[in-house]
């Protein structure tokens, strides 16, 4: 094997090595942004669910049972 053949081989070897790094990188990327999302929706989703119980309680008191059936789905979907 010529230096040339060994060079063209080392290239090809090397890109695919950054190739296949590229591919990791994407994966652990999406990984660690659904993660972040998720963290920052916990807290969050947990303050809208205790509203929404404050808000279909207010809602059951005035007897507007529309505005109950509305929150109970919207709770629905959080739990």
């Amino acid at each position: 094997m010529t230096e040339e053949q060994m060079n063209q081989l080392a290239a090809k070897i090397v890109d695919m090595i950054f190739d296949r790094q590229a591919a990791i990188d994407e994966l652990y990327l999406k990984e660690w942004q659904s993660e972040m999302l998720r963290q920052e929706l916990a807290p969050n989703k947990d303050e809208l669910i205790q509203q929404l119980k404050s808000r279909l309680n207010d809602a059951e008191a005035r007897g507007d049972y529309e505005e109950c059936a509305r929150i109970h789905q919207a709770l629905k979907k959080l739990e």
